[in-house]
Order: C-alpha cells, then structure tokens, then sequence
C-alpha cells in the first residue's frame, strides 16, 4: 500500500509491500518527475494507493498557496495515472474519525490543529517504534493504518 499524504512541501508518502511487514516514509519529492520516478520505483510492489483528499480551499488561504497546492496534486494525479494506478480518496475528517473516533482533538483554531498533528504524531511513535515517525510524516503513516485496517482494502492486511 502506498499512502499520499500530498502537501508538496509538507507532505509525505508512506509504503508497506503487500507481503511484508516493513513500512518506509520518505518526504514528498520536490518535482513532478521525481514524484513520477517514485511511484514507478515501488509501483510493481504495491496493490492499493490510498491518498488524502485536500486541497479544496478554505477561507484565509491565499490564492497564491491554493495555485501551488492545486498545481502539485495535479503532478501526483497525473503520475499515479501514468502508472495505471488509482487512489482510494479520502477525506482527513473520514479518516482521523475511523481511526481515531472522538478521542482525537476537534476544532479549527491553530492550536487545535496542532494538537491533533501532536496526537497523531504520538499515536504513530507507539504504533511504529522501527519507523522513523517524524511530524511531517505523521500523517501519512495514519492514512496508511486507515487503508490497511479499512473493509475497503482487506487485500491490504
């Protein structure tokens, strides 16, 4: 499984093998060939992509940001279809409410925001003591423990 967690200078990708148990994160990479020449490094290994779902705006981002962000999930759309792959699209509120149901942090407010990246990021220290979880990471390795623990990818487990 490969899980995107798709900031383009914050985010990070995730990856298990389908008949193994190490998991690997690495950053994003910084351009489209080398997102491209990525997912075709591990695409012959892998069965199932799960990417988070983000990038529709929200009120307070600058257009600038939004036309960065908008222009980086393009490049990793068009690699994972020029590597016949097809992500599982997920919301970050559908994802952290199955895995993590009210226990996780709410709110909207910097600090909440902080303090949910916080207990995720703690979660995944415990989870994956051999890996090395780091805040930027995080996320990915949770959006990977919702697609292998989710009836959507029982292939995955």
């Amino acid at each position: 499984m490969i899980a995107i967690d798709p900031g383009s200078s914050s985010g990070a990708i995730a990856v298990k093998k389908r008949y193994g148990t190490e998991i690997k994160v690495f950053n994003m990479p910084d351009d489209p060939r080398g997102i491209l020449e990525f997912l075709r490094a591990y695409m012959p290994m892998m069965h199932s992509v799960v990417m988070e779902d983000v990038g529709h705006g929200f009120p307070g981002n600058s257009a600038k940001s939004m036309f960065t962000f908008a222009k980086h999930r393009g490049h990793l759309d068009m690699a994972l279809i020029a590597c016949d792959m097809v992500p599982t699209l997920v919301l970050p509120t559908v994802w952290m409410h199955q895995l993590y149901g009210d226990a996780l942090p709410k709110g909207q407010k910097k600090d909440d925001t902080k303090a949910r990246k916080d207990y995720i990021y703690n979660d995944m220290v415990v989870r994956y003591p051999s890996v090395n979880v780091t805040k930027r990471n995080a996320d990915a390795l949770a959006l990977m423990t919702w697609g292998l623990t989710t009836s959507e990818h029982p292939e995955a487990l």
